[in-house]
């Protein structure tokens, strides 16, 4: 029986079975897919906390602009750590970084992750000791503004242009110099802990997201870029009626790019 590295395959040869690839500079790196869903189980934070580490430093020394996103940079500012009741960690990666990320992957890769998902709307997930972390890819709206290709989420461009460096837990980090604006337009009151996940899901919801996912990263490209282009959408016009209500006004010849 031929032994294969799930990670690296000969360029001349297929591999012997259907497996999900990233393509990047270095060679495809193909990979078994996990699927992953809010409440799926409950952050370690001192292996989340040795994972950020090792991916500062790759990432960091690839010259690469990232930081921590959402409910990670919130724990960090708020708690000093994890969110207790996370699963996660997010960080965010820009759109023109996107091809060192990928050339990163094989570094992280000997550093012992793995990875468990890539995502055609910009999210690539890894894993080791049984902790992810989530890439989210910033992808650019206008000069001025910028959104999540694997969420729903849009942030300035401002928040992104100006950092300052954090002591996490002894580790330096770069967060935005205006975190407090930029969580508070996110979450509102983001002081006062809420717990969103639920770690008991039955087997029929864990099911679901299961098969949710495997129908989405199995849809030709036509569909699933159509689909996408109307979730944005709606998800758009939501964010410019926070942004109304917050004093902020969205030119109208601001629109989403075509998704590819």
């Amino acid at each position: 029986m031929i032994s294969v590295n799930p990670y690296v395959i000969n360029k001349q040869n297929n591999p012997p079975f259907i497996m999900p690839k990233i393509k990047t500079s270095k060679g495809d790196i193909y990979f078994h897919r996990k699927f992953l869903y809010i409440g799926i189980k409950q952050i370690d934070r001192d292996i989340a906390f040795e994972n950020l580490n090792i991916i500062s430093q790759v990432l960091n020394k690839e010259n690469i602009n990232w930081g921590p996103y959402l409910g990670t940079l919130l724990g960090i500012v708020r708690d000093n750590n994890f969110i207790a009741w996370d699963e996660d960690t997010d960080l965010f990666i820009l759109h023109e970084d996107e091809e060192k990320l990928k050339n990163a992957l094989w570094v992280l890769i000997d550093l012992g992750f793995e990875v468990i998902r890539y995502e055609r709307r910009g999210l690539y997930s890894i894993m080791r000791k049984g902790e992810y972390v989530d890439f989210y890819i910033l992808k650019e709206v206008s000069p001025t503004l910028r959104f999540s290709g694997g969420g729903s989420d849009y942030i300035f461009s401002k928040f992104l242009e100006e950092t300052i460096l954090w002591n996490f837990r002894g580790m330096p980090i770069k967060i935005f110099k205006q975190y407090e604006e930029y969580l508070t337009f996110q979450y509102g009151d983001w002081k006062t802990p809420v717990q969103y996940a639920d770690f008991n899901l039955n087997i029929f919801k864990r099911t679901f997201y299961r098969l949710k996912s495997f129908i989405k990263n199995n849809l030709p490209d036509n569909l699933y870029y159509y689909l996408l282009r109307k979730h944005h959408l709606k998800h758009f016009q939501n964010f410019k009626e926070k942004c109304k209500k917050n004093g902020i006004i969205i030119p109208e010849h601001i629109k989403l790019p075509e998704f590819r």
